[in-house]
């Protein structure tokens, strides 16, 4: 039998318990790091027509969404308004027109 003094199996078993600990946190840590999906914001499109968001990094002006079919053009943001909302210009609807097709 191998003779162990109380303070060296303290020891022992401490030692161990927080190296177990350690390498628990790195493996949970970085693994969701690694498994999480990040994208730029100017990757991410929304069709206005069929409310479908989706990621296209071919294309910077125009892209057409991959549900319906329909053009959507970058909406580049101006700035804030008096109303506390974005500005948008270049905003444009399938038809063409400012307001996306809506009748005011």
């Amino acid at each position: 039998m191998i003779k162990v003094d109380i303070s060296v199996a303290l020891f022992l078993y401490l030692f161990f318990s927080v190296v177990i600990v350690l390498l628990m946190w790195v493996f949970f840590s970085f693994g969701t790091k690694m498994k999480t999906f990040s994208s730029e914001e100017k990757y991410i499109w929304h069709c206005t027509i069929c409310d479908n968001t989706y990621i296209d990094s071919r294309h910077d002006d125009i892209s057409q969404c991959p549900r319906c079919g329909s053009y959507i053009e970058r909406i580049v943001e101006v700035g804030p308004t008096p109303a506390g909302g974005l500005e948008t210009a270049g905003a444009r609807g399938q038809d063409g027109t400012d307001n996306g097709g809506e009748e005011r």
